[in-house]
């Protein structure tokens, strides 16, 4: 007979690890614990102690937590690899770079998933040129799976598509968002790479999304209110101790030099701030084209493959693939409760 799943209150008990650490580690390694919305197995209760017992060995930098456990636990570790694109401001092409850029990835031979989490007002579908049968909606309402979700979009390119227009959605119990968090996690059997969209701002589901990324990608524009809130959100992110790589793309600018600008200035509070610098990923210039293939419902990297801006997509996707998933040595300690 099956055993019956533990409480979080018995998993603390029976584990040794305090309720809050374990809603620590769960946030932070989803792809160890898919279930525990039912409740925690004997498994879980292993897992919970051995990564706890890794978080104080490795001092709480948690890429060297994630890196031990995959060579001990190969399976459990092939999470998909994690990118994030997000903004502090909307109205800066957030889902514009999201989409060409996963569309680079696949490009370049990469089983890429697009996963629009801007969840009150997605719109990836629109871009992508796609009628999608089934969105998050079905899944917060039990009438599909998150794998019945994924759509087949041009390119090689697999996306889920989010609620648009919905009451409700932008506001999700944090339940639910982890849920989605561990269902990303899982999608090692349908992708190596997932790029997750979105929504602009500072919300917690916004910042949980971040927080899974192994490279979170800012993106910024010449607009005054769009950098400082890029700052702002990079602020937070290093506050929070995100453990992924914090990069900055700048989009609309008039060329290189109005580019070098935003990034400079960003860079240069970061800097004097927050003794932190995010990595530079490159800049895309205001084209009419990219503008036309949004009224044409038509991805821009697919549309005008030939253009400066499809390669320097192709670019920043080649500069984000070339990083390790997992840089120990270089990332930041992350405070654990």
């Amino acid at each position: 007979m099956k055993k019956p799943a533990h409480s979080i209150r018995d998993a603390a008990r029976l584990s040794g690890v305090e309720e809050s650490r374990i809603r620590f580690i769960e946030r932070m390694f989803p792809e160890n614990f898919p279930d525990t919305a039912r409740g925690y197995a004997p498994r879980d209760l292993d897992r919970l102690r051995e990564i706890d017992a890794l978080i104080r060995q490795h001092g709480n930098n948690l890429s060297a937590v994630r890196a031990d456990l995959r060579g001990r636990h190969p399976a459990a570790g092939r999470a998909p690899r994690v990118i994030t694109v997000t903004s502090g401001k909307g109205g800066v092409g957030k889902t514009t770079v999201a989409l060409n850029l996963s569309l680079a990835f696949a490009r370049r031979g990469v089983r890429t998933l697009l996963f629009d989490a801007d969840l009150g007002l997605a719109n990836v579908h629109v871009l992508a040129g796609l009628s999608p049968r089934q969105t998050i909606v079905e899944l917060l309402q039990g009438q599909a799976t998150m794998d019945e979700l994924i759509h087949e979009a041009p390119g090689g390119l697999k996306v889920i598509c989010g609620g648009s227009g919905i009451g409700g959605l932008a506001d999700l119990k944090m339940e639910f968002v982890r849920y989605l968090g561990r269902e990303i996690r899982r999608m090692a059997e349908t992708a190596d790479l997932v790029v997750i969209d979105t929504a602009a701002g500072l919300t917690a589901s916004v910042l949980h999304f971040i927080s899974l990324a192994d490279d979170v990608v800012v993106v910024a524009t010449p607009n005054l209110a769009s950098t400082l809130d890029a700052y702002s959100l990079i602020k937070v992110a290093q506050q929070e101790r995100v453990p992924g790589r914090i990069r900055l793309l700048v989009n609309h600018a008039a060329d290189e030099a109005q580019a070098a600008h935003v990034r400079d200035k960003i860079l240069a509070c970061a800097r004097k701030f927050l003794a932190f610098e995010p990595e530079p990923l490159g800049f895309i210039t205001r084209d009419p084209l990219i503008e036309l293939s949004t009224q044409r419902r038509e991805p821009y990297l697919l549309a005008h493959p030939d253009t400066d801006n499809a390669d320097r997509f192709l670019l920043a996707a080649d500069l984000l693939r070339a990083a390790t998933p997992d840089p120990a040595a270089a990332a930041p300690a992350l405070a654990a409760p």
